[in-house]
C-alpha cells in the first residue's frame, strides 16, 4: 500500500473542527449558542452585545490607523486561519471579536465590505 505524502504547509492551515471555542481573551465571542450579538453596523459605528449582554459601540471615526487609503478604510486586522477566527479593531481598547466559525466571521466581514470598511489580513 502506497503511503500518501503530506503537505506540511496545508496540514498547518487545516483545522480539525469547523466549530471553534473561545480563547477567553475576546471582548465578544460570536456563535450560534452565544450571548454576544451584532446589533447594528453602518458606516459610522458597530453596535454589539458582548458576552455579558452589555451593549457596546465601536465608532469608526475614533479609530486611528496608518492604513487609511482614499479608496478603502481599514479599521482592524483579522486572523481567520487562527482558532478561533478573530478580528481585532484599531480602537482605543483594541477590541477583539472571536467567532465560532469562519463562516460567521466572513458574514461579518461581508457586511463591513459593503460599507467600504476593511480589515488587514495578518494570517
Amino acid at each position: 500500500m502506497k503511503k500518501k505524502s503530506q503537505n506540511l504547509i496545508l496540514s498547518k492551515l487545516r483545522r480539525p473542527a469547523l466549530s471553534h471555542t473561545p480563547s477567553g481573551k475576546a471582548d465578544a465571542f460570536f456563535g450560534e449558542d452565544q450571548l454576544a450579538a451584532i446589533l447594528r453596523i453602518n458606516d459610522q459605528y458597530i453596535d454589539y452585545k458582548n458576552n455579558k449582554e452589555e451593549k457596546i459601540s465601536i465608532h469608526f471615526n475614533k479609530i486611528d490607523t496608518q492604513y487609511d487609503l482614499p479608496e478603502k478604510r481599514y479599521i482592524g486586522h483579522r486572523t481567520l486561519l487562527s482558532s478561533p477566527p478573530a478580528i481585532q479593531f484599531f480602537d482605543e481598547k483594541n477590541t477583539l471579536f472571536e467567532f465560532q466559525s469562519k463562516k460567521l466571521a466572513h458574514k461579518f466581514l461581508e457586511e463591513l465590505s459593503k460599507l467600504n470598511i476593511w480589515t488587514v489580513d495578518i494570517d
